[in-house]
């Protein structure tokens, strides 16, 4: 038992002097706080889904993990090379904007947005120099894929809930 606490102590020691005024930015910690943080949309059943998801991070402990390992690794390598870590992933996802009289579809990774007019239903546009363009669109293999003619625009692989939204409305 005096050999435990004394292992234990001596790492605590060890670690405490290696860190030392290594209070970093915790680079893993905030990047699956902003993943719990995407899931879900802004009702009351995404709030759910968001909170069940946490409950479900800090039982497995994907939280505790990856603070001991910000704690321990991640804030002393940011201490000591003087640069911040940057572990945000960039996911595309799409976000709906209604206006007046279109519907903007816009892509968060790659700056692109396609439109439906009220005015003309069943066909999708992106604009160019101000002016509405007729393109295709299609989902293949769960993919959806934005043409104009036969150059590809933009193509993303589809979510499960972006193809059951799809489906549904």
């Amino acid at each position: 038992m005096f050999k435990k606490i004394l292992s234990i102590v001596l790492s605590l020691v060890f670690f405490s002097g290696f860190m030392i005024q290594c209070y970093g930015s915790f680079p893993m910690v905030r990047t699956i706080y902003n993943f719990n943080a995407s899931i879900g949309d802004a009702s009351k059943e995404g709030g759910i889904l968001r909170s069940v998801v946490m409950i479900l991070m800090i039982a497995v402990p994907v939280y505790g993990i990856s603070f001991l390992a910000d704690a321990i690794i991640l804030n002393a390598i940011e201490f000591w090379s003087g640069k911040k870590i940057n572990l945000k992933t960039k996911l595309d996802y799409l976000t709906i904007q209604e206006n007046e009289d279109r519907l903007i579809i816009s892509s968060t990774q790659n700056q692109f947005s396609f439109y439906l007019l009220r005015n003309r239903p069943g066909e999708v546009f992106i604009l160019k120099n101000n002016e509405y363009i007729p393109v295709e669109t299609e989902i293949k293999n769960n993919t959806l894929i934005v043409k104009n003619k036969e150059n590809i625009l933009y193509s993303k692989k589809l979510s499960s809930e972006e193809i059951s939204y799809l489906y549904n409305h």
